[in-house]
């Protein structure tokens, strides 16, 4: 057995060839030696100024490229840096993004990236040419943070295209996902509700709807300016396909609006759902408006005036269609109930949880997430396939599924963003 000299090594890696092998040590040193003789073909102290490293001794980890011919290494700080293999000059840095500031492993991979495992059993691939996270599978592939500012925690999120738009206390902003940039998109314009129909903005405030439409141009996205629902309050507003409805207020009866190029098309029903109706979640090409109070749920269809209703023991705080004619209702007790309007049959599938959100993923699936974790579940059975975890210390404040389904952005009470990739 050979020994390593500097004492006791954090990490080492082999050169793609077998013929040298890198090390970290604690004596603070970075060294290549030849293999297997082991002899000291060049080394650079880490806590030389010269090569500028924030991280000092606490680099823990070093990996060759796929070529041999440059080193990386990163430790309990935001970089990585790059360094020539053969004379351990720098070759630059780029931000890990890790919220804590620390990779206990890098390690390479094929055609040009690398592998980083944080501490707290974190995962993220890079690719080295462009120094960009790639959203391969791994579970915490991304987490928006642009360097400049932290948005505030209560964030209400919807989808412009492939941008994701926040509404925050601090006004609404929108992400550009694969540029990774911010634009305070109405800095003075906030909301306890947003929604995005098409390329227009909806946003409700205290039974207030206002909206306006975002263009796009050369220096980014910016809004028509503002205008204003003239009718009743409003108490919720909901996306069905590429129509966005608003729901009145009105006593004794069921009012919607729909928007319409004109303005806004008033339809009303003699039902009445209870006190202060909300909308549940429609299946793309439903055809149905799903409406819940403390009295029933109704399902409204869109093509005509048929209203069918159910009675309801107490006030879903969720409501999500799954199928043709099934609902997932949960209760102010915490139990998840499955609903078929067709055959009138009710299953409990979960009692006693607190969810932050329900969200449709597919009609065999949902996403449930609470406190620190997110799980997909099959409807029929109530099999958990998938659960995805926050990283420590960080809390569910709300979460949205991408366009495709295919993953999960989910934003935590420290004003976070974070992307999950889904499996099913």
């Amino acid at each position: 057995m050979a020994g390593i000299p500097g004492g006791r090594y954090f990490d080492l890696d082999w050169s793609p060839d077998g013929e040298r092998v890198a090390t970290i040590t604690t004596d603070g040193a970075l060294r290549v030696y030849a293999w297997p003789a082991l002899e000291l073909l060049v080394e650079r102290s880490i806590r030389d100024p010269g090569a500028r490293l924030k991280f000092n001794y606490h680099c823990r980890s070093v990996c060759f490229s796929e070529d041999g011919r440059e080193l990386t290494t990163a430790g309990a700080y935001d970089d990585a840096r790059v360094w020539d293999a053969a004379t351990l000059e720098p070759r630059g840095s780029w931000s890990l993004g890790w919220p804590d500031r620390w990779t206990e492993r890098l390690r390479r991979g094929p055609s040009g990236v690398v592998v980083a495992c944080g501490n707290s059993s974190r995962v993220q691939v890079y690719d080295v040419a462009s120094k960009r996270p790639l959203w391969g599978p791994v579970v915490t592939a991304f987490r928006w943070n642009d360097g400049k500012r932290w948005f505030p925690a209560d964030c209400v999120m919807d989808w412009l295209g492939d941008d994701l738009v926040l509404n925050t206390s601090r006004g609404t902003w929108v992400l550009d996902l694969e540029q990774r940039v911010s634009q305070e998109l109405a800095p003075n314009l906030a909301g306890e509700q947003l929604l995005v129909g098409g390329a227009h903005l909806y946003w409700r405030n205290q039974g207030r709807v206002y909206w306006a439409e975002a263009l796009r141009g050369d220096s980014g996205l910016r809004l028509t300016p503002l205008q204003t629902f003239d009718g009743p309050p409003i108490s919720d507003m909901v996306r069905v396909d590429d129509d966005v409805f608003l729901l009145g207020e009105q006593q004794g009866g069921l009012e919607v609006f729909r928007k319409t190029p004109g303005g806004f098309e008033k339809r009303s029903w003699a039902t009445y759902p209870g006190a202060h109706p909300k909308f549940g979640e429609s299946s793309p090409g439903s055809g149905r408006l799903w409406v819940h109070g403390d009295e029933q749920i109704l399902a409204v269809s869109l093509a005509g005036q048929e209203v069918r209703g159910r009675p309801v023991a107490q006030r879903p705080r969720i409501l999500t269609q799954v199928g043709p004619s099934g609902v997932l209702s949960l209760d102010r007790a915490g139990d998840l109930n499955f609903m078929d309007f067709e055959q009138e049959a009710i299953a409990t599938l979960a009692r006693g949880i607190n969810p932050v959100d329900i969200r449709l993923l597919d009609e065999g699936h949902v996403a449930i997430g609470a406190g620190t974790k997110i799980q997909v579940l099959e409807v029929v059975g109530a099999k958990i396939k998938q659960e995805l975890h926050l990283p420590p210390g960080r809390l569910l404040s709300g979460f949205l599924p991408s366009p495709k389904k295919d993953a999960i952005y989910v934003w935590t009470a420290r004003g976070s963003v974070y992307r999950y990739d889904l499996y099913r």
